[in-house]
């Protein structure tokens, strides 16, 4: 029973360890934002996961998240009631909660309707994109937010440990591939405006 305790374990971590290098090289190569989620969300997407988005978080001068944009959706079927270019200001959004309540970890909500973290205003806007689990995953360097991801599942979803580790390492994958495609959009954007 040990031994194959210990295999199943090394198996595990060999999985892990491949899935983080395929999505490593993955986001080396992606072309663009909407790339960049679809890679991200692979793993989540072999979860069963019905949807994913990834924003860009401007901070304001205390690096507290202030402002929210969709700059990539990806969903698996019909199409997104909240369009990619949203913007949103977190003090009056009903979501800022969850999706910034902190910026190291990932947040893992089993299911909307029970968890105590999601208030009132926050269920009811869950329930009208009908999700019903959640995962937010954080996105900073060198501690300034950057991003975030969230994947939603229309049912109940109880999170594997498997699953725990890989969307929290994200969070150091992700982040500085995600901070340079910002950046060079931000230049490409400063350049065309002079």
């Amino acid at each position: 029973p040990a031994l194959a305790s210990r295999r199943l374990l090394i198996e595990q971590e060999r999985a892990l360890t491949e899935t983080l290098y395929h999505i490593s090289r993955g986001l080396s190569a992606a072309s663009d934002v909407g790339e960049q989620l679809q890679i991200l969300a692979h793993p989540a997407m072999d979860a069963g996961m019905s949807t994913a988005s990834l924003l860009y978080v401007d901070a304001n001068q205390e690096n507290e998240p202030e402002w929210v944009e969709i700059v990539a959706h990806w969903q698996q079927e019909g199409e997104s009631s909240i369009p990619v270019g949203s913007r949103f200001y977190l003090p009056e959004f009903p979501l800022a909660d969850l999706w910034v309540a902190g910026s190291d970890r990932a947040q893992f909500i089993a299911d909307v309707t029970t968890d105590e973290r999601v208030n009132k205003s926050a269920g009811d806007l869950l329930g009208q994109s009908d999700t019903r689990a959640l995962v937010t995953i954080p996105l900073t360097q060198g501690g300034q937010w950057v991003g975030l991801i969230t994947f939603g599942w229309t049912d109940t979803h109880e999170f594997s440990e498997q699953e725990i580790e890989i969307y929290n390492a994200l969070i150091g994958l992700a982040s500085p591939s995600v901070a340079g495609r910002r950046l060079g959009h931000i230049e490409a954007w400063s350049a065309s405006a002079l």
